[in-house]
């Protein structure tokens, strides 16, 4: 079963968006700086870059031997770090990600 990441409409208390893509748990998200993208990490060690503005699939990234436990986006916004349970942190350009 693929996690979903539901992002709520505060006002109205409803649902405004699902993202669905994570095979393992959802262990962190976070927010661009601009609030386009949000960034999320999962136990089966995939990086998500979800970008709001649009439907569509998440650019995916994998680079870590264990499973995801934090990440940051850099203030610029172009360039965000992934912690692994493997003991490292991964910096990655947003624009080379394909």
């Amino acid at each position: 079963n693929r996690t979903a990441i539901l992002l709520w409409d505060m006002p109205s208390g409803n649902i405004s968006t699902k993202l669905t893509g994570h095979l393992g748990q959802v262990r962190d998200i976070k927010f661009s700086p601009t609030g386009n993208e949000l960034l999320s990490v999962s136990a089966n060690k995939e990086a998500f870059i979800w970008n709001l503005g649009k439907d569509g699939n998440p650019v995916s990234y994998q680079a870590h031997k264990k499973g995801l436990f934090a990440s940051a986006f850099h203030p610029s916004g172009k360039i965000f770090a992934t912690g692994s349970a493997d003991g490292t942190v991964i910096e990655v350009v947003l624009g080379l990600l394909k």
